[in-house]
């Protein structure tokens, strides 16, 4: 197999969930793990150990070329934040109208019902 040690840079810019103003971010993460022959078996990846530590495959080696694009993607998608939101942005509900009995799905869709025509 190849180790992989290594450093991932980017920066970029995320949608706020609540507000959609732009979100900058900075990312500096470490990569580590391995990469082992695509024809590996289980038993050669769970007796695999660094520095009492548990190793993380990767990717595969196939072919004689190893991927190490797709390795970084699969690395910026774990540490983006899913749902970015700037700060102090807050979502605002409108629980004032909530009343059990007259905002029910169905009593929604009845009201709806008489303004279409």
């Amino acid at each position: 197999g190849v180790r992989i040690d290594g450093t991932l840079r980017a920066c970029g810019q995320q949608t706020c969930v609540v507000s959609l103003a732009p979100l900058p971010f900075l990312i500096e993460a470490g990569i580590r793990g391995l990469a082992l022959p695509a024809g590996a078996t289980a038993f050669d990846r769970e007796d695999l150990t660094l520095e009492d530590d548990r190793i993380e495959i990767l990717g595969e080696i196939a072919e004689g070329e190893l991927d190490l694009r797709e390795i970084a993607v699969q690395q910026l998608a774990l540490e983006l934040d899913p749902f970015p939101r700037v700060e102090g942005a807050e979502v605002s509900w409108r629980e004032d109208r909530m009343d059990e009995e007259s905002d029910t799905p169905f009593a929604v869709l009845s009201g709806l019902k008489g303004t279409l025509g």
